[in-house]
This record gives C-alpha cells, structure tokens and sequence, in this order.
C-alpha cells in the first residue's frame, strides 16, 4: 500500500496533494521535535556546539531539565526581548537553516520588526543563552536575515531594560541534510521504541523533500525521485568510463556516446527497475551510416532480435530492439521529435542493402504537407503498400492526425532507425550496489555503471562486427 502523506501529523487539512510544504510548516516541525524529543534537542545542541568551537566561542551549556528551556516560534523581536530578560540572557546566537544548495524561491524579507522562525532560551547555572533560527526551504539570504532579527533583539533589550548582551558574530549554518542525518541518527538510537512524533516529520520531509536526503543506494520500493537521484551519479560514472579523457559534470540521465550513429543513451526509472533506452539513427546523419555501406555496420542485422546480453555468469540482461521512424520538423541540428512510430521487423528484414534499398531511400527525408511526396503518399507507403510495417496502425493514425494533419506544420522530417531498451531489474541494481557501495568515490566503484558500460560495449560490438 502507498503512504498517504494526508494522515502524516505535519500536513495541514488544506494542503493538496504534492503542494510544496510551507515554510512555515517546516520551522513548526522543528521545533515541535525539539520540544517533543530530548534526544534529537541534545544532539541539535551538540551540532551547534562544535560550529561555535570552530571560531572559539563558548558552548551552549545544555539545560539540566526540560523546566530550564523555551522553544517559540514565530515571535517578535520586541516579544522575545521582553520575554526573555526575566532569565538573564548573557548571549544571542544567529543560526541559519537551510538546504545545503541554493536554491531559486523567496526573495529574503526584511522588516522593521524581524520574526525569527525559532528561538531556544537555554538556561542553567552556569549561563544563559537565546538561540535565534532562520529557516529557509531556499537559501534567500537568511544570513542577512537572521543578523538583522539578533540585532533588533539587542537594540531592544538595551532600549528596554538598559541590558548590554553579547551576540555572536558569526552565523551558525546548519543545512536540512545535517536536520536529517541527526534525525535518522536518533531513529537509529531510538530503534525498538516508536517515536510517532520523529517519524512523522521524517515521513513529511521524505515525501516533500527527498533531494535533501543523501543519495542512497538501489533498493526496493524507493519513489521516483530517490531512483532519479542514484541515477544522476549513474549516468555520470558511465560517461567517465566511456570516455575516462573527458570533463563529465551535472546532474544528468545523459549517457554520452561516440558512435556516429547514436550520440548518446537515456537512464528512465520503470516499475521494477531501470531502462538504458538509445536510439540509433534517430537523425538523418545518424541514420545513413546503419544502412548504407561503410564497412562498420555488419551486413546481417539479425542481432535485432537477441533478446538478453550475457555480461558475466552472474548477470544476463534483457534487452529489446525495435525499428523506429523518428518523425520530426527538421533534418538538421536541433531535431525535435514530435512522434515515433515502431516498425515491424518481419516486414523490414535484417539485411542492411535491402532494408536501405526498400525502406531507408524512401522515408529518410523531407515530407512536404500536400504535391507528389506530400504527406498521402507517406501515409500509403506505410499503411497500404507495405501492410504490418506499422505496429500500431490505429494509434499512428491518429497520432499523425493530431499531430501533423491538424497543425499548422508544412514539413514533415523521417528518418529510419532504432529504439534499443537494455533492461536492469531492481533485484540486480540492489544486489550490484550491495556488492560495493562507493559508487560516489570513483566511476570503477559503481558496479551498476561497470555492467552498463559492458552492455553498451558488447551491443556495439553486435552492431559493427
């Protein structure tokens, strides 16, 4: 059964489904968890702490008992200035939340009386402290913010009540990875005692959030952007092996090759797994060299219908060929595909001289809409002179009707060539990274990336020899 996230504690009543969780609600979570569990405030605590060591300054001396700590939220500059003087705060401290990365949001606001997301009196006998938390689902300068509201604090007190108390200069920056990692560290602490509370927040940040979260190997059950995260250093650590000589950077499902017909792959997340798709001679420049002569492509493509790609004794892959007629606008750079069409092998055959003679002369080219090669003509050539070329005849139609016949298009581009699915169930992705699980560190540690890098070679090798 899917997670409904409508019975998760932090999702308000109004919410709908895959709406952005507020700021709000996110700072409220917080702070609801420091306030609910001891554990994760001491270890929230101890984060801080080794920031503030950093640049010497004085730790935060933990409260000896629940009755000696104040968590707010959303409270005034002026509240928490009158507020807090009672407990003879000695320091103020800025600390910024934020995700590790920026990233494009709010604009930061800045008014005349600052309200800081959080604040935490911590009191004891030895001193105390007001710990003043900016949170941010974007980086937005919280910064800027969080010094302004620390100063405002400040100003007060000494306008207030004639208090001089220190503030630190320096902005502690915790990130939503360090929240989350001290979060599932005190799940990992608290395992065998359910934390309804803990569990809940990490739920809502999970389902709203997952690029926070560190990426995590391939495993059963994971959402589609938790696969789409393990996929981008995939992606990654294959064009390095590929081509080990060459500046590889971003985050991309992008497997770049070299072949000359076929400039690159796509990693796509399926039900049960992942598909390395790639589509030869999808261009006209890249269709040419598959059918006419050049002494690299093998004569006899019967490799078409190869149905697995024996890796090693441990790993055989399914893979499925198929005839594809990319149909476009233009022939030239910056092809767009506007539909592809699968064409039936039994039909075209698997000898290269034919298939170019019978087929690749006469769809590779410019379709103009109506004359001697209009659009008709295509559409006859397909459908009534070589009857069971097209696979889905009925959705074609309709498609070509949709998407050319009622449009505003003069010309239509083809170009014969294929679409090639390597298949890697889940059960194989997670028994690779279990093997080895520094797929991070270096492109020959990704034993995911090794096997594909080996099926693309063995596919070429069953194209060209």
């Amino acid at each position: 059964m899917d997670y409904d996230i409508y019975l998760n504690l932090f999702v308000p009543y109004s919410q709908r489904k895959n709406d952005d969780p507020k700021e709000n609600n996110l700072s409220r979570g917080i702070a609801i968890l420091l306030e609910e569990n001891y554990l994760f405030f001491d270890r929230f605590i101890d984060f801080i702490n080794v920031e503030l060591s950093k640049n010497n300054h004085a730790p935060v001396a933990k409260p000896s008992s629940i009755t000696e700590r104040a968590i707010d939220i959303q409270n005034s500059a002026s509240n928490l200035a009158v507020s807090s003087v009672p407990e003879g705060v000695q320091r103020i401290i800025p600390v910024t939340l934020t995700p590790a990365k920026t990233e494009f949001g709010e604009e930061a606001r800045d008014t005349e009386n600052p309200i800081p997301d959080i604040s935490i009196l911590c009191n004891n006998d030895e001193s105390s402290d007001l710990i003043i938390i900016e949170v941010k689902q974007y980086q937005a300068n919280a910064d800027a913010q969080v010094l302004n509201q620390v100063e405002s604090i400040q100003n007060k007190m000494k306008e207030n009540d004639d208090i001089d108390v220190s503030v630190v200069k320096d902005v502690i920056r915790i990130t939503w990875q360090d929240i989350i990692q001290i979060i599932q560290n005190v799940k990992h602490l608290q395992e065998g005692r359910s934390d309804f509370v803990l569990e809940h927040y990490l739920d809502y940040l999970k389902y709203y959030r997952q690029r926070w979260f560190p990426i995590e190997p391939f495993r059963a059950g994971m959402t589609d952007e938790m696969v789409l995260k393990r996929v981008w250093p995939l992606a990654n650590n294959c064009a390095r092996l590929l081509n080990p000589d060459e500046e590889v950077s971003g985050q991309t499902t992008w497997i770049p090759l070299s072949w000359g017909y076929a400039l690159g792959a796509y990693v796509y997340h399926n039900s049960n797994g992942i598909d390395v798709v790639l589509w030869p001679g999808n261009i006209g420049k890249q269709s040419w060299p598959l059918f006419r002569d050049n002494g690299q492509i093998r004569n006899d493509m019967s490799w078409i219908n190869v149905k697995t790609l024996k890796i090693d004794e441990d790993v055989e892959l399914g893979i499925n060929t198929r005839f594809n007629l990319n149909l476009s606008q233009l022939l030239g750079p910056g092809t767009k595909t506007v539909f592809g069409v699968h064409l039936s092998s039994d039909v075209i055959g698997t000898d290269r001289a034919e298939i170019c003679k019978n087929f690749c002369n006469v769809l590779n080219g410019k379709w103009p809409r109506e004359g001697e090669w209009g659009w008709e003509k295509l559409k006859d050539f397909l459908l009534v002179k070589n009857p069971g070329l097209v696979e889905e005849p009925e959705e074609f139609e309709k498609d070509f009707n949709e998407k050319f016949e009622q449009s505003n298009r003069s010309v239509l581009a083809a170009t014969l060539g294929y679409e090639i699915k390597i298949n890697l169930p889940m059960k194989l992705l997670e028994e690779l990274d279990k093997r080895n699980g520094g797929f991070m560190n270096a492109p020959e540690n990704d034993a995911v990336a090794k096997v594909i890098v080996s099926a693309l070679n063995k596919l070429k090798n069953m194209i060209e020899e």
